[in-house]
């Protein structure tokens, strides 16, 4: 994680190259947020504003 970037958008951008990747296939179920929330060391809130703005933006 760089510096002045926010846990927010460390797990936005790891989690949308995980899909751009080809590890998170389109259309399949993402795996549950307690699990990013452990991988990650955040709070379910901040996994479910991820989701939220990843998919509103189609991913």
């Amino acid at each position: 994680m760089k510096p002045q970037e926010t846990k927010f958008a460390f797990v936005y951008n790891e989690i949308k190259q995980c899909i751009l990747e080809g590890q998170i296939l389109p259309g399949s179920a993402l795996p549950s947020s307690r699990m990013f929330c452990d991988q990650f060391h955040v709070s379910r809130y901040t996994i479910n504003r991820v989701f939220d703005a990843l998919r509103e933006e189609g991913w």
